[in-house]
């Protein structure tokens, strides 16, 4: 395990187009949670006055990759499992809050309009002895 504790600099949120233009901020660490909080921008609304599923997605991604980044060791595979349990209006702030537990990280995403339970999801930790391959691997057929 890595363990930056003392590291709220934001880095781990700072790095890549879409974070950047996702704009969450990290407002709080403490032991191995952190939470983020997303302000609202006229481009998260859809045509029904509710914030689209894509950023609620994006923000529970980036709060669960930022735990793994502060408290665990590069080479992990993660896999995210993402519930959507209600809608968040347009012109709320949403705030993701993620904790690490063994090989578990959970997510939690709710609106500040009046904090229900937005998403939940689980991100599984995987330490693969394999690379983690970005292009689909051809099957190998005996000869």
């Amino acid at each position: 395990m890595v363990a930056q504790h003392g590291s709220t600099s934001g880095a781990a949120l700072a790095d890549g187009a879409y974070r950047r233009w996702l704009g969450a901020h990290l407002v709080r660490m403490h032991g191995t949670a952190i939470e983020l909080l997303l302000p609202y921008r006229d481009e998260f609304g859809d045509a029904h006055g509710q914030i689209q599923r894509a950023i609620v997605a994006g923000l529970a991604d980036s709060a669960g990759d930022t735990v793994r980044r502060l408290w665990h060791d590069a080479g992990v595979a993660l896999t995210m499992r993402l519930q959507y349990i209600g809608a968040a209006r347009a012109g709320s702030t949403l705030h993701a809050h993620a904790w690490l537990a063994s090989d578990h990280i959970h997510i939690d995403v709710r609106s500040n309009d009046d904090r229900a339970l937005i998403a939940r999801a689980t991100m599984t930790l995987t330490i693969s002895a394999e690379p983690v391959l970005h292009y689909p691997s051809q099957p190998r057929y005996p000869v």
